[in-house]
């Protein structure tokens, strides 16, 4: 927030390195953390300083990867983890994004599709995987991707369009 608002909120990008550390909670306790990284990319200046580490972001990346889409994580971690990962793509350079960031953009679609995500029963889980779903497709077609790299995206969406919901509504 800022000052003018009555309450500044200050995040330094040098408190980003206790954040992955606090990753290894257990899943119970780590929805906190998956939330403040995922506010935290969207300060600008934090944002700014963690893609510019570079493989440091995309190790931070990983480890949300890792235990906010973990199969056991269960449905709010998986929330939160493709929330963060929505805002590291609005966030992160195209060019971070398209060179390592095909393998990440991979990753969590690969782990969303182990922890089946895509069936999951919170609404909220499912709208974060299809925001995430969104925004890459969005960047891949920006950007001119290959079909090569479009292609997780497309089977993922497939996978996320067929799943069976027992709490849909279709109006």
């Amino acid at each position: 927030m800022s000052p003018a608002s009555g309450c500044a909120l200050v995040f330094k990008p040098t408190c980003l390195a206790l954040l992955p550390s606090l990753l290894l909670w257990p899943a119970s306790r780590r929805f906190p953390v998956l939330d403040l990284l995922r506010l935290a990319l969207l300060d600008p200046a934090v944002a700014s300083a963690m893609i510019a580490s570079g493989t440091e972001a995309t190790s931070v990346v990983q480890l949300v990867i890792a235990h906010g889409l973990a199969s056991e994580a269960g449905d709010v971690n998986h929330m939160m983890a493709l929330r963060f990962c929505c805002n590291f793509v609005a966030s992160a350079p195209p060019s971070l994004l398209l060179a390592e960031g095909a393998s990440i953009i991979a990753l969590v679609l690969e782990a969303a599709a182990v922890a089946e995500v895509h069936a999951a029963a919170r609404d909220g889980t499912r709208l974060a995987l299809a925001t995430y779903l969104l925004n890459v497709a969005t960047l891949l077609s920006s950007h001119a991707a290959k079909c090569a790299e479009k292609t997780p995206v497309v089977c993922a969406l497939q996978q996320f369009l067929t799943a069976a919901h027992s709490n849909v509504e279709v109006r």
